[in-house]
């Protein structure tokens, strides 16, 4: 608690009351770190710059989860004896790890991605 002219003070929500005088705060002024002000919906060219970011990300994503398939069904026959013979792991187990790989990049670039971009857009096309 605060003085208030030798007298303490109370601060009651977004009203600071100083003996028997009440003062409202300003919107700048903080209350225990926390703004006053009601926080203000996205401004549209941030939804829009967000949705764009989150989209391309996205492409950005396929387009690599693209160049690692290639690459690996392209070389599977050569690196796949070079990391049996140095991780000691059969080839089955490989194709299941390579499979897992796969499986998590797609969770990661539609709920990651994909989800938040249509989700701005969606925001985006209501203003």
């Amino acid at each position: 608690m605060t003085r208030c002219l030798g007298r303490k003070d109370h601060s009651i929500s977004a009203i600071s009351v100083c003996g028997g005088e009440i003062d409202k705060l300003s919107s700048s002024q903080t209350l225990g770190g926390f703004h006053l002000t009601k926080p203000r919906a996205m401004e549209h060219e941030k939804i829009i710059f967000f949705r764009n970011f989150f989209f391309r990300a996205f492409i950005i994503g396929v387009l690599f989860a693209i160049f690692y398939f290639i690459v690996t069904y392209t070389f599977w026959d050569t690196w796949a004896a070079w990391a049996t013979h140095v991780f000691k792991v059969d080839e089955k187990a490989l194709g299941r790890l390579v499979l897992m790989f796969f499986v998590n990049l797609r969770v990661v670039l539609v709920f990651f991605f994909l989800v938040p971009a249509l989700a701005f857009h969606w925001m985006a096309r209501k203003k």
